[in-house]
């Protein structure tokens, strides 16, 4: 769908309030839907949601309607253990990961009438061996965001996670004595016992 196509569709928001706004955002995805990522390999075949694939539909129809979205981190929890990565010598190789959940408020902001917001919250858990486990938290705490805002559906389709990766089988992962680590949370959030959010 190109800016052209959205501009002829899309009600402009003239005069019209935060909610009047966000429902046409929602009735234009409800109206052309999204776009479904397909992915495709050796061992796999499914179709995903993207967050940056919906962000880009969204953030087109946000400033037609002039909507801002201001995210603020409230918590982080993280944790590592380790995964299978191999083998070697008829062992099982590993690596370590950090696992981090993240609750995430955002603020809907009316920009021709900034007193006028909405405030809504998601969360999102993300996975990396370095240091990117936060970025992809906030990720998917964004796209949890568009899906349950604009009742955007899951992919049609098996789930891949139902079948074991066929490298590997069901071997488990090699159990950790790794005490998890809490990150300090950002604003004036519950103190946290480690568990998840």
């Amino acid at each position: 769908m190109t800016k052209k196509n959205q501009e002829e569709k899309v009600d402009l928001p003239v005069g019209k309030n935060l909610y009047e706004r966000l429902f046409n955002v929602f009735s234009q995805i409800s109206r052309d839907g999204v776009n479904m990522n397909k992915m495709e390999s050796k061992n796999l075949n499914y179709k995903f949601l993207a967050e940056a694939v919906v962000t880009e539909q969204v953030n087109a129809l946000f400033v037609q309607q002039r909507i801002m979205l201001i995210p603020t981190l409230v918590k982080d929890v993280s944790r590592e253990f380790q995964t299978i990565t191999g083998e070697f010598n008829g062992k099982a190789t590993y690596s370590n990961r950090q696992t981090t959940c993240v609750s995430v408020e955002y603020n809907v902001v009316n920009i021709d009438n900034p007193e006028e917001t909405i405030k809504v919250a998601a969360v999102g858990e993300g996975a990396d061996s370095l240091d990117k486990a936060v970025s992809k938290a906030m990720t998917a705490a964004l796209k949890v965001l568009w899906r349950h805002m604009f009742l955007i559906p899951a992919p049609q389709g098996e789930d891949p996670d139902t079948t074991p990766s066929p490298q590997f089988g069901n071997s488990s992962p090699k159990a950790t004595t790794t005490k998890p680590k809490v990150s300090k949370p950002s604003g004036d959030s519950d103190k946290l016992d480690g568990s998840y959010l």
